[in-house]
C-alpha cells in the first residue's frame, strides 16, 4: 500500500477485513489493539456473496473494522498478510473525512 500524494500519515481510516472463523477474528482483533496496529476493533458477523474461481459463493463470515492511522495502517496490512488464512483477503483502507477532535486524538495518542 502507498500513500497518496494528499494523505497525511496521520489522517484517520477504517480498515476492513474478514474472517470465516469467529474464534480467530476475536484473537485478531485482541492482537491487533494490544500491537498498537489499532485504537479499537469492531467485529460483526456478515454474510458475503463473492466470485472465486469462476463461482458464486456465499459464506458467514466476521468483519473487522479497526480504526487507526494511514500510517499504522501500513503496519496492519503487514501483519494481517502475514497471519490471515485466506489467499487473498480483503483489506480495504477507508478514510475518515472527519471525526470528532477527542475521539481522533484518542486513535492517535493509541496507535503511536
Amino acid at each position: 500500500m502507498e500513500l497518496m500524494q494528499d494523505e497525511s500519515p496521520d489522517r484517520l481510516v477504517c480498515v476492513q477485513v474478514t474472517y470465516a472463523d469467529a474464534k480467530l477474528a476475536r484473537a485478531v482483533a485482541k492482537e491487533i489493539v494490544e500491537k498498537r496496529l489499532a485504537a479499537c476493533v469492531h467485529q460483526v458477523r456478515i454474510s458475503s456473496t463473492y466470485v472465486w474461481e469462476g463461482k458464486v459463493e456465499e459464506e458467514a463470515e466476521h468483519l473487522l473494522t479497526a480504526k487507526t492511522t494511514m500510517l499504522r495502517a501500513r503496519d496492519l496490512e503487514t501483519f494481517i498478510r502475514a497471519n490471515h488464512p485466506y489467499d487473498e483477503p480483503e483489506f480495504l483502507v477507508l478514510p475518515a473525512d472527519a471525526a470528532s477532535e477527542g475521539y481522533a486524538k484518542w486513535v492517535r495518542e493509541s496507535v503511536a
